[in-house]
């Protein structure tokens, strides 16, 4: 048996195969398959994506800070970028393993798909973070002080202080970030990643 044999070509020919399609190894349902599972987070990272978003909106248009617009754009854009994508791989996870699907393919490909998806947020975020974290330092500081931006920028405790939280700050949100990637996906694309193991020693 190959990768492009075909569910419906499947039949139980030893008794390895026999008792994983019998536990349900390759369950019908999908919210029972680790695939469900990680495509209910997916929907829930975009609900969430779409929340932060629309708050990211309303500071848009209550502060009207040039360098907090300009940082807040990009993380809108960012959050967009990631919204859009994932809902893309939302769409492409099965609801169900019908007879037609070359199930070995389909697990390997919705792997790699969120493995890539997660590496691409990734990415980005080296270079959206550092933004992100200098406008929320230039914002709080004007709230927090209620003087002007430039008299903040005269002050040269708050000018030497930015590089130190962007030192401190966009490591610590990277860690965050894998982390909560983690939580949401690691588990499920670990089991999803041993079914495949398990799948291919049966080639």
């Amino acid at each position: 048996m190959t990768e492009y044999n075909k569910w419906k070509e499947w039949e139980p020919t030893d008794k390895d195969l026999e008792n994983l399609l019998r536990t349900g190894f390759l369950s019908r349902k999908a919210s029972h398959h680790p695939l469900g599972k990680l495509k209910k987070n997916l929907l829930t990272n975009i609900f969430w994506a779409i929340l932060i978003t629309i708050g990211y909106g309303i500071l848009l248009i209550k502060y009207p800070l040039w360098p907090v617009r300009i940082a807040l754009v990009i993380m809108i854009g960012f959050n967009v970028f990631g919204i859009v994508s994932g809902w893309q791989l939302y769409k492409n996870i099965p609801e169900n393993f019908s007879s037609g699907l070359n199930v070995l393919g389909m697990l390997r490909k919705c792997h790699s798909n969120i493995m890539e998806w997660g590496r691409q947020q990734m990415r980005l975020a080296v270079f959206v973070y550092p933004i992100a974290v200098t406008g929320g330092y230039i914002l709080g500081g004007v709230s927090g002080s209620g003087k002007s931006l430039e008299q903040l920028l005269r002050s040269p405790i708050f000018v030497w202080a930015l590089p130190i939280s962007l030192l401190i700050l966009v490591p610590l949100a990277m860690l965050l970030a894998k982390w909560l990637f983690r939580r949401a996906f690691g588990r499920h694309l670990e089991t999803l990643q041993q079914m495949i193991i398990d799948l291919e020693k049966l080639d």
